[in-house]
């Protein structure tokens, strides 16, 4: 209840802004602190749902969004899979523009 209570301070004194440290948005969105590391390496944009300004920050707004907006684990590897997809095929489209580049010579004589 201590720890609720301390939140809701916290949460109270930050209302103008919506820059979370790590304890403050694990408590708020109800995770823990390792899971909100493992979201900010996974999920989270940098730039958009957290920043570092010597130590890391979230966005309360852009998180906000990103719970209303439904938690998908596997967003960001559609993404990633997504864009793999359209680096292979413009390599197949583009094989022989590839292949004839001319890469300098960085063998030493």
């Amino acid at each position: 209840m201590y720890r609720y209570k301390l939140f809701v301070a916290k949460l109270s004194s930050a209302e103008n802004t919506a820059d979370l440290s790590t304890d403050l948005i694990a408590t708020y969105i109800g995770y823990s602190k390792d899971t909100i590391y493992k979201l900010k390496d996974d999920e989270f944009t940098e730039g958009v749902h957290w920043y570092k300004k010597g130590r890391i920050f979230f966005d309360r707004i852009a998180i906000d969004e990103w719970i209303r907006s439904g938690y998908n684990p596997d967003a960001k590897k559609n993404v990633n899979a997504m864009l793999d997809n359209i680096i292979a095929e413009f390599k197949r489209k583009h094989a022989d523009k590839i292949d004839t580049i001319k890469r300098p010579n960085t063998k030493k004589k």
